[in-house]
């Protein structure tokens, strides 16, 4: 529902410059950060400004925030605080906000409620389709408010039928944009030849909805078929974490290699050596790391749910497995394995198809035409 009433005004440089204030709940590397970097550093071109406030370090993107021209502001914890330095942001007269983007759920009910509260724009992002903890009166507020959005954007087909059968979002509230790539990042010229690589790859953070178990499990027959293969799971993972004992008691142990958390040029050097890349997951509402895998032309397996099904376009680009079904998975990897021109067609496919839409170039702009649809309604 779109709040119109709430609209009297809408703030803008006195040259017509755009100022877009993203909230977002960290400055880490990954997630969020990710989509709005590349935002930034096209949309500054445009003579857009931009403002990331988040409320807890580490800082770790700052620099690359400001790098791009963006302003960074830590908000903190302190309520008191937070909007006392809101408020330095949005009244700023010769920068006065013209709307505020936010991602996440804190930082979206923070953003929603101020952007109501002083009449300025809201637009959020949706990053996600369902999330790991079901029952939390945070995600009930924050689905319940999304409504205050004056546009939402969803980052996949598969979100935005989710937010409009919810009931969360209008189909004229809601669009879908994908998530922008800087693909200069995304260096293929010297990766190794796919007849040379041996590792099977998988990006996810280790939680139950990405899937991980079932393609631990799908490594035993994998491992007895391609003896010459070994699976690398590189993602965050807490101590304790139920998969790290399936693992060590895996037949195959010593050919599964957990790699933690790393940095993103590390991950794109160790994509550039798969030669299979997999993504298990149960739910995903689009996949950033399954975009980066496809960009940087790896052969890629994804499971048949939410934004994996918008990426592997019909199975041209991508091969698809049922949810939950390690025979499936096994199956179907090492088939891939084994078809070594079905491989190569549809990793050139993967990039084609990424280069063509999720490209920063490309994005971006109808971020920019969006911000202005709601700034002069």
């Amino acid at each position: 529902m779109k709040l119109e009433s709430f609209r009297k005004h809408y703030s803008w440089n006195s040259n017509g410059i755009m100022h877009i204030l993203h909230i977002v709940n960290n400055c880490n590397k990954g997630g969020a950060g990710f989509v709005i970097l590349p935002l930034i550093e096209e949309l500054n071109k445009q003579n857009v400004k931009f403002t990331v406030a988040y409320f807890t370090g580490p800082e770790n993107l700052k620099e690359e925030y400001q790098k791009a021209g963006a302003a960074t502001v830590l908000l903190g914890k302190n309520p008191f605080k937070i909007f006392k330095k809101f408020l330095t942001i949005i009244k700023d007269k010769h920068n006065p906000v013209t709307a505020i983007h936010t991602h996440l759920v804190q930082a979206s009910l923070f953003g929603r409620t101020m952007g109501l509260l002083f009449n300025i724009p809201i637009v959020t992002t949706r990053h996600y389709l369902d999330r790991k903890k079901k029952y939390n009166i945070l995600y009930f507020l924050e689905d319940f408010s999304l409504r205050w959005s004056d546009a939402v954007i969803a980052i996949s087909k598969a979100v935005k039928q989710y937010l409009i059968h919810k009931g969360y979002s209008t189909l004229e509230q809601c669009k879908t944009i994908y998530n922008p790539i800087n693909v200069s990042l995304l260096k293929t010229d010297d990766a190794i030849p796919l007849t040379d690589r041996t590792t099977i790859v998988c990006n996810a953070r280790f939680i139950p909805l990405k899937g991980l178990k079932y393609l631990v499990d799908a490594f035993t027959k994998i491992g007895e078929a391609l003896p010459e293969s070994t699976l690398m799971l590189i993602g965050p993972y807490e101590e304790g974490n139920s998969l790290i004992p399936l693992i060590q008691k895996h037949v195959y142990a010593n050919r599964i290699h957990v790699k933690g958390r790393l940095l993103r040029e590390e991950i794109f050097k160790e994509l550039s050596k798969a030669r299979i890349y997999v993504q298990p997951s149960l739910s995903e509402g689009l996949g950033l790391a399954a975009v980066e895998a496809m960009g940087m032309e790896c052969p890629c397996v994804f499971t048949k749910v939410g934004g994996l099904i918008d990426l592997s376009n019909d199975g041209q680009n991508a091969v698809r497995v049922p949810a939950r079904n390690s025979t499936a998975l096994s199956e179907e990897i090492i088939d891939l394995w084994h078809d070594i021109p079905k491989s190569i067609r549809i990793a050139s496919n993967a990039k084609k198809f990424i280069n063509t839409n999720f490209a920063s170039t490309i994005i971006a702009p109808q971020y920019l035409q969006m911000y202005r649809d709601i700034s002069h309604d």
